[in-house]
């Protein structure tokens, strides 16, 4: 976490950029020193007033955020901080490992259409390996649980998406006129409609103790729709043909 705060003084805004909680324990004590110095002329206190004060609402403010989440060590020493920018560093990593992998796959199907196989498996190779690391990164958060577990959370992230993410990024796409995005967002919104109902069917059969038919399932190539059993004539959300239909067993 950085501390970040704008001073409004006489009309001016004084940003003092990111300043690190470690960084911001040192100078805090130099402050305070400061401040215990009684040979200060009139002339040093007035010139050095706006930076203490600055700099007293900084060590404020940080040592609020701090108390406030139960992670300050004593004498400046914030373990739990770097707790926590770990833990973000992992979030990200599996974030851009995950994405890095599906890259790459579309990479290989491009490398393939152009006729370079030797590439094409180089990218898969890649795409592999980030899968590997995705896998790593999310063990170590403790993200892959219980099949229960998995899918309560899987519903509380299609439910984020199709009822508040998405929604918001295709107004935003309708004010800046961006048809192309706006139809992407509207039809991942649609699917994640139905991957929620999906998950929570599967969830209610799982907590009610019945077993679970096994039956296939099938994806629209062009939108993502997903339906059982077998594929549609017509996709019900972008109109494409049963061919463009997707088995996965």
């Amino acid at each position: 976490m950085y501390c970040v705060q704008v001073i409004q003084r006489g009309g001016h805004n004084h940003k003092w950029g990111e300043l690190s909680l470690p960084l911001m324990g040192r100078l805090s004590k130099r402050v305070s020193s400061l401040l215990s110095i009684d040979e200060l002329s009139p002339l040093q206190i007035r010139l050095a007033g706006p930076f203490l004060s600055i700099l007293t609402i900084y060590h404020i403010r940080c040592n609020l955020m701090q108390t406030a989440r139960g992670k300050k060590a004593p004498d400046g020493d914030y373990r739990g901080e770097t707790m926590s920018r770990t833990k973000e560093n992992l979030e990200f990593s599996f974030t851009g490992e995950s994405q890095a992998n599906r890259k790459y796959l579309f990479f290989a199907e491009k490398a393939d259409e152009e006729g370079h196989r030797q590439i094409a498996r180089l990218f898969r190779a890649a795409a592999e390996a980030e899968t590997v690391h995705a896998r790593n990164h999310l063990q170590v958060m403790q993200g892959i649980k219980s099949t229960k577990e998995n899918l309560l959370a899987a519903i509380a992230g299609e439910n984020h998406e199709f009822t508040e993410m998405y929604p918001s990024f295709i107004r935003q796409a309708k004010i800046e006129t961006k048809k192309r995005a706006r139809h992407s967002f509207s039809m991942a919104n649609k699917v994640e409609q139905i991957h929620h109902g999906l998950f929570q069917a599967a969830l209610n059969v799982l907590q009610s103790g019945e077993i679970i038919d096994e039956k296939p399932f099938y994806v629209c190539q062009y939108c993502g729709n997903t339906v059982e059993v077998e594929a549609p004539e017509k996709c019900s959300v972008c109109g494409a043909p049963e061919r463009m239909f997707k088995q996965v067993e």
